[in-house]
């Protein structure tokens, strides 16, 4: 079950923004948001598959090799279920999507996130399936003014997220996570493609990190 949200109040936004109210994000390794859709419909299942059962649905659809740390989402039609999961994957995702589709709803389409959990050292993202061709598979056979088409789309919801603020009282960036960096308060750890880092410990370690490579770079592109 969905654990209760802290109920301090939240400091109005300016005008014309969106206050990000992060004491008010789900924080739980393991959350299940039993008002989603996916429990509300009509012959709905009383539970989400568990990780065991992900696994052996993408052990029946994936037969060739696989990326063991971001293996392909495995699609639940039946159930209108799509579950994202890896050793890459993290919560910080999950949590991005619930705020996006909490505070945006009508501006920056995003499939309904219907729980998380972490078993092991993977994260299992459950949310809804949209039914369709991605942009990735389409984008080669657009026409120009397709593209600039698509560009026009997305130009009002960029927007609408760079409208997104934080609670001046309680700044971060990335995941949350506290740290006193000379006697300042600090939420810092960017999850980015870089989502085991080890708590930074001082300004100059997270500067190494900001700076290090997110993973090792291929011959080509090492500068001699």
């Amino acid at each position: 079950m969905a654990p209760l949200l802290d109920d301090r109040p939240v400091t109005p936004a300016s005008p014309g923004r969106v206050r990000l109210p992060v004491s008010k994000l789900p924080f739980d390794k393991s959350i299940v948001f039993k008002n989603s859709s996916f429990f509300t419909q009509k012959g709905a299942p009383c539970a989400l598959p568990s990780p065991a059962e992900v696994r052996a649905a993408a052990n029946l659809i994936n037969t060739g090799p696989r990326n063991l740390r971001r293996p392909c989402p495995v699609r639940f039609p039946s159930l209108n279920l799509l579950v994202k999961y890896g050793r890459e994957i993290t919560i910080a995702e999950g949590q991005c999507l619930w705020t996006i589709r909490s505070l945006l709803p009508d501006v920056v389409p995003v499939p309904e996130v219907f729980g998380w959990c972490q078993d092991g050292n993977e994260v299992f993202i459950y949310m809804q399936m949209v039914r369709g061709a991605t942009l990735e598979e389409r984008w080669e056979a657009l026409t120009r003014e397709e593209r600039v088409d698509i560009c026009e789309q997305l130009r009002p919801m960029v927007g609408a997220l760079r409208q997104l603020e934080q609670d001046p009282t309680d700044r971060f960036v990335g995941e949350q996570l506290s740290l006193t960096l000379s006697g300042l308060s600090l939420r810092l750890k960017i999850t980015l493609c870089r989502p085991h880092w080890a708590p930074a410990t001082s300004r100059c370690h997270i500067h190494q990190q900001l700076l290090a490579p997110c993973w090792p770079l291929p011959q080509r592109f090492i500068l001699p």
